[in-house]
């Protein structure tokens, strides 16, 4: 994860002519490629406060009798995808649905995911 991130990254700077680092330039560009790292480097400069809670990641909220290692969406991931919401989607994640724990019918589906609050992901 930590290669695609740098592979991302423009490294043009060198001070001393042998290993190249990042301009500041570079790294106003790289930003906007990266939105879990701009969100995340900003909240280091504003503390956590009643009006910008300091989530990160969402809490993620499944059924009890379901084991964490058949959820296809981990803390690394639900991150990642969190650096391009608001704060106030990064509270809790509820799984609603996946086929191999709630069978494949499409009226299962409608069910577990129709009439939820808030926002839904496919």
């Amino acid at each position: 994860m930590v290669d695609a991130l740098l592979d991302a990254a423009t490294f043009s700077k060198s001070d001393d002519g042998s290993e190249k680092g990042m301009s500041f330039e570079d790294f106003r560009s790289w930003c906007p490629l990266v939105p879990t790292i701009r969100k995340f480097l900003g909240s280091l400069l504003i503390p956590p406060g009643p009006v910008r809670p300091g989530y990160q990641v969402p809490d993620l909220l499944y059924e009890d009798s379901v084991s964490s290692d058949r959820l296809l969406l981990k803390k690394e991931y639900a991150w990642h995808i969190g650096g391009a919401l608001p704060h106030h989607e990064l509270v809790e994640w509820k799984l609603l649905y996946r086929s191999s724990l709630h069978g494949q019918s499409f009226n299962t589906f409608l069910g577990h995911t129709s009439g939820m609050e808030g926002s839904n992901m496919a």
